[in-house]
């Protein structure tokens, strides 16, 4: 059974980053990221955040983005750059 625990509910992107690495670590076969400051952080601040924290570790990402109703929904409004540039670092990845 694969096994995804969560890194940076609500924390600093380097918090997330030091979860993700200790789930790679135990085994995990991912992490189910979340945005470091939920809905507060602009667009750019969490596709940075997805960035840096995949990049921190070797296992692949899928990028989900939820329609929250009245609660903006992180990842769903992204420009275009941000967009491209999340995707490049999900290619560069492999294979999920």
């Amino acid at each position: 059974m694969p096994v995804l625990p969560g890194a940076g509910a609500g924390g600093p992107t380097r918090r997330a980053i030091a979860y993700a690495q200790e789930a790679e670590r135990l085994g995990a076969a991912g992490v189910l990221l979340l945005p470091h400051y939920l809905t507060e952080a602009p667009p750019e601040g969490i596709a940075r955040h997805v960035e840096l924290v995949c990049k921190s570790v070797k296992a692949g990402a899928r990028i989900v983005g939820r329609d929250a109703g009245p609660v903006r929904s992180p990842l769903t409004d992204l420009t275009a750059g941000e967009s491209d540039r999340l995707s490049t670092l999900i290619a560069s990845l492999g294979p999920q």
